[in-house]
């Protein structure tokens, strides 16, 4: 495109100076300053061209900036909620923090602030009570706003290393780049998570299911089905995913 631009203007450089002396300078003062009415078309043509090449350039860059700023963030929560399973020994998944075994009731999705998305793949949880805040779990240590406390570091009798040491993010990513959710698929972190879409996904005895942190993108739109083989995952669309597992 830009190559085009140039290209353009060269032609138009020529064009201008092809013409006759008295063509170009009829308009010209006493002082020998241009006024050509030519000239004048050509040089706002000229600037206009420069402005929407610099123009569009920028704003690639902005998206481009949008991206990698996506990227970062799904990144920090992906490696905030691995750093949380390897201290406590659970998943940041529970309705409660003192109730973390394999039948206790458990969260499908964290998320953080922002719009919701449209969901293209018609798979994602869509009740409110299956849903719950980054932050209550991986920053506030609060599962549900309310409920208890998961166990902290030297609380837990039998093994005095284990348990919550946060807050394990910083900074929380309130919104993605283009003011939606970020999203974790947290069931598929606990076993009873897995057991109720095993037989639908046809899932072999040890086989994992992908689990992601996920921006919808510039789009807003969830291309990336929420329950996915994790050996055949594949994003979809313009989504911003990062793999725990």
């Amino acid at each position: 495109m830009k190559l085009r631009h140039i290209t353009l203007i060269t032609r138009i450089s020529r064009i201008s100076r092809m013409m006759p002396t008295g063509i170009r300078s009829r308009f010209s003062d006493n002082r020998g300053v241009a006024t050509s009415l030519i000239e004048a078309v050509l040089v706002i043509g000229i600037v206009t061209i420069i402005a929407s090449v610099a123009t569009g350039a920028a704003l690639e860059r902005i998206e481009d900036a949008r991206f990698v700023q996506a990227t970062s963030d799904t990144e920090l929560i992906g490696m905030s909620v691995h750093s949380f399973m390897q201290d406590t020994g659970s998943s940041p998944a529970f309705k409660s923090g003192l109730a973390t075994s394999p039948t206790d009731e458990i969260y499908r999705i964290l998320h953080t602030d922002g719009s919701d998305a449209i969901d293209l793949t018609g798979s994602w949880p869509t009740d409110s009570d299956e849903k719950d805040s980054i932050e209550n779990h991986l920053v506030r240590n609060q599962p549900g706003v309310t409920e208890p406390s998961y166990l902290r570091r030297g609380e837990i009798s039998y093994d005095r290393h284990k348990g919550w040491n946060g807050p394990y993010l910083n900074r929380i990513p309130s919104v993605d780049p283009w003011d939606g959710r970020y999203l974790v698929n947290v069931q598929f972190l606990t076993p009873q998570g897995v057991e109720r879409v095993r037989e639908d996904l046809e899932l072999p005895s040890g086989g994992r299911i992908a689990v992601v942190v996920l921006s919808a993108g510039p789009d807003r739109i969830i291309e990336t089905r929420f329950d996915q083989i994790s050996e055949s995952f594949a994003p979809g669309g313009d989504d911003v995913v990062f793999r725990i597992q």
